[in-house]
């Protein structure tokens, strides 16, 4: 089951059907499912004594507009701010800037990672950590009216994004908030980008 979505990609019966794939393995058996308008939706479980009204709001996707260039270092390796999406949640995407330093890790890092495919207790072990675990945590959010943002989820590396790291934060910036200020931090702070909202 995903864990958003997009309606103006799919449509509310197909969410909810996803909703309700995960409801019927923890409760059984459901009766119906009726979309009442576009968002809203009846479910029933066969419960005498109520059913279900579920709203599934369209959120748009707002993309801030982000520098095309090093926001920062860390471990030697410049920064990158790739992307800044505001939608349900903040989405933060940081990737590293090419250099000697990034050759030098990606090139021990596939290095590794070759000798790790090739040994045959492979499926016991656990793989190479990506470059990017280096960077994970370094990503930090404020804004101009002293939002408190927190990580809810992200991810850090993978096959041809070695270095890339997606952060999800709550919450979205109040109606009030003009700026968001993006922290790159190695123990301090050693690089911000101030983005218009």
């Amino acid at each position: 089951m995903r864990d958003s979505y997009d309606l103006s990609v799919t449509d509310t019966e197909s969410v909810l059907g996803d909703l309700l794939d995960a409801g019927r393995r923890r409760r059984d058996p459901w009766t119906s499912m009726r979309v009442l308008r576009e968002g809203v939706a009846r479910l029933d479980y066969d419960d005498p004594d109520h059913t279900y009204q579920v709203t599934v709001p369209t959120v748009p996707r707002r993309r801030l507009e982000v520098p095309n260039d090093t926001i920062a270092e860390v471990g030697g390796i410049g920064i990158r701010l790739t992307s800044v999406e505001i939608s349900s949640d903040v989405t933060v995407v940081i990737d590293a800037q090419d250099g000697s330093r990034y050759q030098e890790v990606l090139e021990a890092f596939q290095a590794t990672y070759r000798r790790w495919e090739s040994t045959t207790d492979r499926p016991m072990s656990r793989p190479p950590a990506w470059p990017a675990d280096e960077f994970f945590g370094c990503i930090r959010l404020r804004d101009d009216v002293g939002t408190d943002y927190a990580l809810r989820a992200g991810r850090a590396g993978g096959s041809g994004t070695e270095f890339e790291c997606t952060y999800n934060f709550d919450p979205v910036p109040p109606v009030d908030a003009h700026s968001l200020r993006v922290d790159v931090v190695d123990h301090d702070v050693v690089g911000t980008v101030i983005l218009n909202l």
